[in-house]
């Protein structure tokens, strides 16, 4: 289980810089929820 705010965190930390990047980067934003 992971808290509501570190799944925005999480949003925040890659949402801009890196889910353009790469398909992993992506990948690494819906794991946590």
């Amino acid at each position: 289980y992971i808290p509501i705010k570190d799944i925005i965190l999480h949003f925040e930390k890659y949402d801009y810089r890196f889910y353009w990047n790469s398909d992993n980067s992506v990948i690494e934003i819906w794991i946590p929820i």
